[in-house]
């Protein structure tokens, strides 16, 4: 099953969104103060990107977003490599932190 159905190309096919769409998404942008650039590809990416951040298998999501192949997901992975190190230094500055208090 696939979630987020894959991108046309570029060219218009049932899968892409009518200029009705487009016009509610736009709408919706400003609403929530994103930039009027903003693509529904780029939801796609971002949920892509989470999805793999939050440990979700590679091949899961793959399928999830209509990838045929996993290489193509692979691409994704940059998201995660950033996780790690956001998350690396959290648990350093809490060691710091719990060890700054035991030592007093």
């Amino acid at each position: 099953m696939r979630l987020l159905p894959a991108s046309s190309r570029g060219h218009r096919s049932r899968r892409s969104p009518g200029r009705q769409q487009l016009a509610h998404f736009k709408n919706a942008l400003a609403k929530v103060g994103l930039p009027a650039g903003f693509r529904t590809h780029d939801l796609r990416h971002s949920f892509t990107s989470n999805r793999l951040a939050d440990g979700v298998a590679l091949t899961d999501v793959a399928m999830m977003v209509g990838h045929g192949d996993f290489r193509t997901t692979a691409r994704y992975t940059h998201r995660v490599k950033e996780k790690w190190g956001e998350d690396a230094k959290l648990m350093e500055a809490t060691y710091a932190a719990a060890t700054a208090k035991t030592a007093c």
